[in-house]
């Protein structure tokens, strides 16, 4: 699987797809909504989901993993207060 780090409003949040993907790709589709052409992607990488582990980088966003990237990924509330 592969992430992106997303920072808006001070908050940081990871979006998460398969590895047959592209970063940049991704990062388009999400810009061209609307409600989300401000975001800024800050950090992406690789990530394995059973044991939380980011690593690599995304050569099409020219950004690496960070190390807290791992635990923004592991306290973000996926299901919103659900």
């Amino acid at each position: 699987m592969k992430y992106i780090m997303y920072e808006k409003d001070g908050q940081k949040f990871p979006i998460i797809f398969p590895d047959n993907f592209v970063h940049s790709d991704i990062d388009m589709a999400l810009k061209s909504l609307g409600m989300y052409k401000n975001l800024i992607a800050i950090n992406a990488g690789t990530i394995k989901l059973l044991e939380v582990e980011v690593s690599d980088e995304s050569i099409t966003l020219n950004l690496i993993y960070n190390n807290t990237d791992k635990q923004t990924i592991e306290m973000y509330d996926y299901l919103f207060g659900l």
